[in-house]
């Protein structure tokens, strides 16, 4: 097995962003600040599915991740998982990755409205042309915005967890912390990729926030 060394980590300044004391259920319960979900598809057999929500402070700009699941299973399964975060985030969109699946849980979503009325929320984001890599709109990204302390991550939630915790929300949190530390060579990346995608929502609402890149510019 190769070994792999810190360089290749492409998103270093994450761990400055886990904040011990950060109390969850306070983010969860601020309802001023507007909140926006992630969806990464990863379809029925594994449990990859990932889904992350995000309040954003408007005053500071900050963003405080605040919803965290793994799913493996059915379109209902899914859709039963993102209505729970709807109900607790209220977000404001919903943006869910455009792949053969998502074509499947659109279909059931929208065949039950009265059940999954965040049907009118969801936007579907693509990951193909390149813009995964894009210095401003990818993953790098989020790196100047890691750099410049743009997120707050609730440490208290995970510290110390790993993916395989007993404890299913610790696992999640832990799972989700591990990808953004590791990235690219971390065992998975679905809960990175949901997490850009809100931050995508996040952008096309509230536009990117003016600070110095990660080089000190």
């Amino acid at each position: 097995m190769k070994a792999h060394s810190s360089d290749e980590k492409l998103l270093p300044s994450f761990p400055q962003c886990e904040v011990p004391g950060v109390v969850l259920g306070d983010i969860q319960r601020r309802t001023s600040w507007p909140a926006f979900v992630g969806v990464d598809l990863a379809g029925r057999k594994r449990r990859g599915n990932a889904i992350v929500g995000v309040r954003l402070d408007p005053t500071s700009m900050r963003r405080y991740p605040a919803y965290v699941r793994y799913v493996a299973g059915t379109s209902v399964q899914v859709a039963n998982a993102i209505a729970e975060v709807d109900r607790l985030l209220s977000p404001s969109v919903i943006k869910v990755e455009n792949n053969g699946y998502q074509e499947a849980l659109k279909d059931w979503i929208t065949s039950a409205k009265d059940k999954y009325p965040f049907w009118l929320k969801i936007e579907e984001t693509r990951t193909e042309d390149g813009n995964k890599h894009d210095a401003e709109k990818g993953l790098p990204g989020l790196e100047v915005e890691f750099f410049n302390r743009s997120w707050v991550f609730p440490l208290s939630e995970y510290e110390g967890s790993t993916r395989e915790d007993p404890d299913p929300v610790r696992a999640d949190w832990a799972r989700l912390a591990e990808e953004i530390s590791d990235y690219p060579i971390a065992a998975s990346s679905d809960g990175l990729m949901a997490l850009w995608f809100a931050r995508q929502a996040i952008v096309e609402n509230y536009g990117f926030i003016e600070t110095a890149d990660a080089s000190g510019g």
